[in-house]
């Protein structure tokens, strides 16, 4: 009994009530810019600044804002605050770039201000905003930045005299951030080094400042695995500590002094020794700093599971979920924090049995069918439900949401995946909540930028419609709104700042995105769930069951749909007569691995015209069809076509390239890559964004009267687009800026390309904009929302690769022969503000699949997100650097079957790879994965 009563505590701590922050999110930016979000009332007394209100009311907000500043310190306090405030929601959707150039733009004014003598204020905002790239530097996998970084925050420590306690927050923010790398151990020795030295220096003086900062240190030196020096590092904090009296301060040691001795003596001394502690400094109800709160409390979790009081510890990590439940801690902590706290009944045994709650609670339920139904029916089904009703209040672009939704998928799947077992009467509709929480994850911005295209179609008041465009804007495209509030409201020299009026409409902006995002996100779902059925039945998370989604289906399709999780990797097969549900316990770091592997094979290499190419990965290639389509092998003997759904890193994988039979690792000559057994050999493949979209019908248009609009070619002059296009050359761009776009390859074959397109749907039906007409000008003159096909050829980037351009761009022509080059790139904010109506986007382009440049954002959220934002029903787009041949073949010959022949779009894929790998027979370069198969068709 008590085992099971764990287990199911357990999950209800992911189901916590999140903790709610009394303080408006104007002060927390401002907080952040500070980094006194969790320093006592005294330290924040330290702070001389003009700060906003304690009590924060509209009126106060507005006088702080708007009217004009008290003094100097006032105006360029408050224009970092706005800056902040920017950053503040930046990071709420993980747009980590704009982040971190925001506190980039922070930090370089604060040094100013500060260096001119202007206040320790500055210097504070200028080590805060470096703490803050810290984490962002983290959260974009970037551990050397991170590092370089933290070595800057030393050197701006070190320029200024040691001053109050509040100065050592951004260190120790640092600290635990940098700790979360495994890759950042320089720059984390050199914090901990210049920790220790500042508690060196205050150690008589101020007994608890130094013990404070001698913790931070021992917890890095636990991270860095010296728990030798740790253990006289920590045993020097608790002595001050001690000697202060401070149970607070003793409390905040603990976590440190438990890993310390859990890295030197193990688990069983560690809890023996904490519990010791415990017995004198009992936890308290409340915790001032939130990252304190979770650490102990998740100590005080493992003294107690030791202790074998199993409900008690249920209990406490119920409270530490509590403590994480907030947005005032950094997304890479809270993702950390998470990991931690629900890899607790999987790894923590119990020390008679040596189970943990997992296997003693798998072992329990498949032994008794009595106990697994009775643990379904009152928490599971009850867990799933939940799931769905916490789903129809989330905001579809919030970091935090997100990553909650997903730990709770994987807990309550991880669950299911044994009851289905155990309890063979509930399987149908355990396997109906399985397939509806794959759906949940699947589901995202990219949903919501397919259905807000049928806005056109609803019928309100001019008003309403703006509300509702504007909504969906901030859901699928906030970045534009944020980088545009940038651009155009507060940008500033750093001498002259915007006016009062400038700033306070500011704020009223980002109030706009809080409110419409958080506040008033019930009554923006129900309307368009009134007015448009349609839109509004995917306008939030609606799982089907797994009958409907049969039903969805045509005769001699299937639709295999994946699912990743830290623990498992999860795969459903559906056709009409039949559903297969299956779990390997392949965490999704193996899966990544092996994407990386087979990634790696396709990336070509071109110098002096001469194209190379690595061996293909045919190992990982079929690993990964093991893992997914092999799994469904019974649904698969009849059929014909294959919906795929890839999530996470399988969704950077066109399917069409995994090798369904063993063979030689690696393939590199004609006759090994031609031999090899391929998926799209056999199958016409359909690649699903979000698994919601299986069973829309979204309403389509009236028939475009115009045929195909093309656009491409952008650097050909007059004379070389009458010239003759020939040679294979292969588009590959790195580290671009606006003087090499010019030395990019100019791609004669895609006028080629778009000519024989033209013609195959139509000439007379068709218009084409090359060379210096492809701009956006052009562009949008040419309305081509008149227009049933829209094709460019041209080169495509992803976010980065050019320097200073953060999104997904295709490559176009400058309004004019003098303008700078970067003028002519199409951005993503761009193209989905164009008003599209096509049944087909061919984008004959390099990595137009990729993700928007968001850490962990899946494939498909850049340009395909916004062409579908813009009004596209289908679109093909490629998953690397294509050979420019290839891609001009391709769509030629795709779209003579779409036409010609009446093809599917999937069918006609397939067909006219296969003819252009038999046409090229004996040629290593035309079989290779590599040149063929980066061609997705999303959309069914």
């Amino acid at each position: 009994m008590r085992v099971r009563l764990v287990r199911v505590l357990g999950a209800l701590a992911v189901f916590a009530a999140p903790w709610c922050w009394a303080q408006t999110w104007e002060q927390i930016a401002e907080d952040q810019l500070l980094c006194v979000t969790f320093v006592s009332a005294a330290e924040r007394a330290q702070i001389e600044a003009p700060l906003l209100p304690r009590n924060l009311t509209p009126a106060s907000l507005a006088d702080y804002f708007a009217r004009p500043p008290r003094n100097e310190a006032h105006e360029r306090l408050r224009y970092l605050t706005v800056l902040s405030a920017l950053a503040y929601f930046a990071d709420r959707t993980n747009d980590q770039v704009l982040r971190s150039h925001v506190l980039t733009t922070i930090g370089a004014f604060a040094d100013r201000f500060a260096d001119g003598g202007h206040g320790a204020v500055f210097a504070q905002i200028g080590r805060c905003a470096r703490a803050g790239l810290v984490s962002a530097s983290i959260e974009r996998d970037e551990p050397r930045l991170a590092v370089v970084v933290a070595h800057d925050l030393i050197a701006r420590y070190r320029a200024s005299p040691l001053g109050e306690s509040v100065e050592d927050a951004p260190l120790l923010d640092a600290i635990r951030e940098i700790a979360l790398h495994a890759e950042t151990t320089d720059g984390l020795r050199d914090l901990i080094g210049y920790a220790m030295e500042r508690a060196a220096a205050v150690e008589r003086a101020e007994g608890l400042r130094a013990s404070r900062l001698y913790a931070a240190a021992a917890a890095g030196l636990v991270r860095n695995g010296d728990g030798a020096k740790a253990d006289q590092v920590g045993a020097k904090a608790l002595a001050l500590a001690m000697t202060g009296r401070d149970t607070e301060a003793v409390l905040r040691l603990l976590p440190v002094l438990y890993d310390t001795w859990q890295l030197r003596h193990g688990m069983a001394k560690a809890n023996e020794l904490t519990g010791a502690v415990l017995a004198r400094f009992p936890v308290p109800a409340r915790f001032a700093d939130r990252h304190d709160e979770f650490e102990v409390r998740l100590r005080h979790a493992y003294v107690l599971e030791g202790a074998g009081e199993f409900e008690v510890s249920g209990a406490e990590r119920v409270r530490a979920n509590q403590a994480l439940m907030t947005t005032v801690l950094s997304i890479p902590y809270q993702r950390n924090a998470f990991a931690r706290l629900d890899a607790f009944d999987a790894t923590i045994a119990d020390p008679i049995t040596g189970m943990t709650n997992d296997a003693a609670w798998t072992k329990l339920v498949m032994a008794d069918a009595a106990r697994a139904k009775g643990d379904y029916l009152n928490a599971y089904r009850g867990s799933y439900d939940t799931i769905v009703a916490q789903l129809q209040r989330s905001f579809v672009a919030d970091a935090r949401d997100r990553m909650n939704t997903e730990r709770k998928v994987d807990r309550t799947l991880a669950a299911l995946a044994v009851l289905r077992d155990a309890i063979p009467a509930y399987r149908s509709e355990i396997d109906d909540r399985m397939f509806g929480l794959a759906q949940m994850l699947s589901y995202g911005r990219i949903t919501l930028a397919t259905i807000a295209a049928g806005l056109d179609d609803v019928q309100v008041d001019a008003k309403t419609k703006a509300d509702l465009e504007r909504f969906f804007t901030l859901s699928t495209q906030n970045s534009v709104w944020l980088r545009g509030l940038w651009e155009r409201q507060i940008a500033s020299d750093g001498f002259t700042f915007p006016a009062p009026k400038q700033l306070w409409s500011a704020i009223q902006f980002l109030s706009v995105q809080y409110n419409e995002t958080q506040k008033s996100l019930p009554d923006y779902i129900a309307f368009v769930r009134t007015k448009a059925p349609d839109l509004g039945a995917l306008i939030t998370p609606r799982p089907m069951n797994l009958a409907a989604a049969r039903n969805s289906l045509r005769p001699g399709e299937v639709l295999v749909a994946t699912l990743l999780t830290p623990r498992y990797t999860y795969v459903f097969g559906l056709n009409r007569e039949r559903a297969l549900v299956h779990r390997s316990a392949i965490t999704a770091d193996e899966v990544r691995d092996l994407v990386v592997r087979l990634r790696g094979s396709l990336v070509a290499s071109g110098s002096g015209g001469r194209i190379t190419l690595p061996p293909f990965d045919a190992e990982a290639a079929h690993r990964l069809y093991e893992l997914t389509v092999g799994t469904m092998a019974p649904l698969l003997a009849d059929a014909t076509d294959i919906v795929w759904y890839g999530h996470d890193a399988l969704g950077a994988v066109p399917p069409a390239v995994l090798v369904t039979k063993p063979g030689p690792a690696k393939l590199a000559t004609a006759d090994a890559l031609s031999a090899a057994s391929y998926l799209g050999d056999r199958y016409a493949i359909s690649v699903l964004t979000d698994l919601s979209m299986l069973g829309a019908t979204p309403t389509k248009p009236q028939e475009p009267p115009e045929a195909l609009l093309g656009i491409g070619a952008a650097q050909l002059s007059e004379e070389e687009l009458e010239g003759d296009g020939g040679g294979t050359v292969f588009d590959f761009a790195r580290g671009m800026d606006a003087a090499s776009l010019a030395e990019l390859p100019r791609l004669p074959e895609s006028a080629d390309e778009l000519r024989t397109l033209a013609d195959t749907f139509g000439a007379e039906r068709s218009a084409l904009l090359l060379g210096g007409q492809a701009n956006h000008d052009r562009l949008v003159a040419a309305q081509p929302g008149r227009y049933r096909v829209v094709a460019f050829a041209t080169h495509g980037f992803k976010p980065g690769e050019i320097a200073g351009i953060d999104e997904p761009s295709l490559l176009l022509a400058p309004a004019s022969a003098e303008a700078d080059p970067l003028e002519g790139l199409l951005l993503t904010r761009q193209i989905a503000a164009l008003q599209l109506n096509a049944d087909l986007v061919i984008l004959s382009a390099c990595n137009t699949a990729t993700g928007d440049g968001r850490p962990r954002a899946e494939s498909f959220t850049g340009l395909a997100q916004a062409f579908f934002t813009a009004g596209a029903r289908r679109i093909l787009v490629t998953h690397w650097p294509v050979v420019s041949r290839a891609a001009a073949d391709l769509t030629v010959a795709v779209a003579e079957g779409v036409t010609r022949d009446q093809l599917p779009l999937t069918m006609s894929l397939k067909r006219a790879v296969k003819a252009m790998r038999e046409a090229h027979a004996g040629d290593a370069l035309v079989a290779h994965p590599a040149y063929w198969g980066p061609f997705v068709a999303l959309g069914r």
